[in-house]
């Protein structure tokens, strides 16, 4: 669940969000949903919006990017993460810093802190938004999911609920994106019966597939290798699992070159038959993965297949050969 508790007794920076908790399905909903309401048309938001990680990037970078004026629009958003990895002096350039964000801007701290305890988050706290994170508690998750199924007006049955955690799991990821690919699968009905989720999830695996095509976009190898074991233990095969995978990333590279033509998402959309409930995350993935690289991704599909049919390896040696070699593309 997010939650914001704010100290109202204190003075808070315009824009100021600490994130904090383990989920990071969670957070990474919150910097978009956030993007979305700051730059709602905007046709280039990537000059007034920035992720930096403290793993990779400087602080000085951030702070440049935050002091920098930008032309095409007043409002700004920076995102930081791996906050722990500030140090002591750092830390306090950080809070001198958020303290005197200027007007317009929007500052996103992500940690991985699970409570408020921490001083770094503690000092945050006074000037800014602290926002938990934490995936829900047992008891708590069909709550989440009824909630979560009104985003696309569906109401599911108390037994599907059950059956769908059973199905898919408590990744909160896994289960928006199996809502998302459901509110497709019963249209134009709108309750989700026991039965939808026993037909949808026993016939394929592709919500799984589709989920780990968004794992090998974001290089997050170890989830991948996690939703491959998933996939797999659902009694998918090789040749089944990679002709699903290759053909969401021919869509994605097709995608990508239209991009580059300067294609509208509508128009991509038409071109390449996305429905629209996956039209936007279906354009950021294209633009995140770009040409060459679902090129390159392609290839080692390639080579995947033909590993599986001709050297013997069984499927799960070639398949966690194939997201490793991924991996390692640029």
């Amino acid at each position: 669940m997010v939650k914001g508790p704010t100290h109202p007794s204190v003075r808070t920076a315009e824009g100021l969000y600490v994130l904090i908790g383990r989920d990071d399905f969670l957070k990474r909903e919150f910097v978009e949903n956030v993007r979305k309401s700051l730059f709602p048309s905007a046709q280039n938001p990537f000059a007034h919006y920035a992720e930096f990680d403290l793993k990779q990037d400087p602080l000085y970078k951030l702070f440049d990017f935050l002091d920098s004026s930008s032309f095409l629009s007043e409002k700004k958003l920076a995102v930081l993460r791996q906050v722990e990895e500030l140090s002591g002096e750092e830390s306090k350039k950080l809070i001198r810093k958020a303290e005197t964000l200027p007007a317009g801007t929007t500052l996103i701290l992500v940690s991985s802190e699970t409570s408020t305890r921490g001083a770094l988050v503690q000092s945050l706290s006074r000037i800014g938004r602290v926002v938990t994170c934490h995936t829900p508690f047992d008891k708590d998750l069909p709550s989440w999911i009824a909630t979560r199924a009104k985003k696309w007006e569906l109401l599911l049955e108390r037994e599907a609920i059950v059956l769908l955690v059973e199905k898919v799991g408590k990744d909160l990821a896994a289960l928006n994106m199996s809502l998302e690919t459901l509110s497709v699968y019963i249209y134009p009905r709108k309750r989700i019966t026991a039965k939808d989720i026993e037909d949808f999830l026993g016939k394929s695996a592709e919500t799984d597939v589709f989920r780990l095509v968004d794992l090998l976009v974001e290089k997050n190898m170890p989830a991948a290798l996690r939703a491959l074991e998933s996939v797999l233990k659902e009694g998918a095969r090789a040749y089944e699992i990679i002709p699903v995978l290759a053909n969401q990333l021919e869509r994605l590279k097709r995608a990508a070159e239209l991009i580059e033509k300067g294609s509208p998402p509508a128009e991509i959309g038409a071109q390449l038959k996305v429905h629209s409930f996956f039209l936007d995350k279906f354009v950021r993935q294209a633009r995140l993965v770009g040409r060459d690289k679902a090129s390159k991704i392609l290839s080692e599909l390639l080579k995947c297949d033909e590993l599986v049919k001709k050297s013997g390896l069984n499927d799960r040696v070639a398949l966690e050969k194939c997201v490793l070699a991924i991996g390692m593309t640029a």
